[in-house]
C-alpha cells in the first residue's frame, strides 16, 4: 500500500465565475487541511414483509472543507494576509466561491462552496491561528496527478 506525505498540500480559493474554473489563488500558511467530507444519504426502503432493513442511495452531500492557517490580520507584508482577509470578506458577503485542495502527489479535488465559518484561536506561548470552513455546493471533481 502506498502513502504520500501531507507536507506540500495546498488550498486555493477564488470567487466563482459564471462557469466555475479551477481556482488559482493559493491560501498561504496552511497548518492543516481536511475534507471534503463527502457523504451519500441512505433512504430506507424497508417494507412490512422484509426481515432486515433495506436502503437505496440518496443525494450526495459534498460536506465541508476546513483549513487552519497561521493568521496575522495586521500585517501588510505578505500576500497571505490579503487572501486570509479576502476569505473573511467573502464569507460575510455570502460569496459563492471555487475551492481546490492539491495534495503533495499532484492529485486535486475541487468544487464550489460558500464559506460558513471563521474562527481565530490564540493560546499562551503559541502563534495566532484561524480556521475557515467551506460548505461544498454541488458536485466535487477529482483530478489525478498529471
Amino acid at each position: 500500500m502506498g502513502a504520500i506525505t501531507s507536507n506540500g498540500a495546498k488550498f486555493y480559493w477564488n470567487e466563482s465565475a459564471a462557469t466555475p474554473v479551477v481556482p488559482t489563488t493559493e491560501v498561504g500558511q496552511i497548518l492543516s487541511l481536511s475534507g471534503p467530507s463527502i457523504s451519500v444519504a441512505a433512504i430506507e426502503t424497508t417494507d412490512m414483509q422484509d426481515t432486515t432493513k433495506t436502503f437505496i442511495a440518496g443525494m450526495v452531500d459534498g460536506g465541508e472543507v476546513t483549513i487552519e492557517v497561521a493568521y496575522d490580520p495586521d500585517s501588510d507584508t505578505t500576500d497571505d494576509v490579503e487572501v486570509h482577509t479576502e476569505l473573511t470578506t467573502d464569507m460575510l458577503a455570502g460569496t459563492l466561491g471555487v475551492w481546490m485542495c492539491e495534495w503533495s502527489d499532484g492529485c486535486k479535488v475541487w468544487g464550489q462552496g460558500v464559506l460558513t465559518a471563521f474562527s481565530p484561536t490564540a493560546a499562551i506561548d503559541d502563534k495566532l491561528t484561524a480556521s475557515f470552513t467551506v460548505k461544498v455546493s454541488g458536485a466535487v471533481t477529482f483530478i489525478e496527478a498529471s
